[in-house]
């Protein structure tokens, strides 16, 4: 990746006009900027540094609000489980209840065959006369 900064480019223009690159050792040491030019650099580092600034106080924000939201989805999901757990009690309690039916139900039937009663057909409608 190649440096964008004004002495670096100003390097380079130079190397472009006088047809020859600078050695690495003189790069820094035998530059002459003017005062304009490190004014300016100066000034685009300020500038780089303030968007900085300003891109880690957006990333520090919304660093914040994501761990708001996640702190409310774990309460969300907590609440699901309580919920969940509920449903599940409520659910064994349903089929025990079912299955007390049904025992009632066969042993009323039962009962009404020793009394005499007896169905017909299986699934007929009236099936005990």
């Amino acid at each position: 990746m190649e440096c964008r900064c004004l002495i670096c480019r100003r390097e380079v223009k130079v190397e472009k006009q006088n047809g020859v690159k600078q050695n690495e050792n003189d790069r820094n040491g035998g530059s002459n900027m003017t005062f304009e030019e490190m004014d300016k650099s100066i000034g685009e580092l300020r500038d780089n540094q303030m968007v900085q600034g300003y891109r880690l106080a957006r990333t520090e924000s919304n660093l914040d609000r994501l761990e708001a939201m996640v702190e409310q989805n774990a309460q969300a999901i907590e609440k699901l489980a309580d919920g969940f757990i509920l449903l599940q009690s409520a659910m064994k309690g349903l089929a025990e209840r079912l299955d007390g039916l049904t025992a009632t139900v066969d042993r009323f039937i039962r009962g009404m065959e020793h009394n005499g009663h007896h169905p017909h057909g299986g699934d007929e409608p009236g099936g005990f006369h």
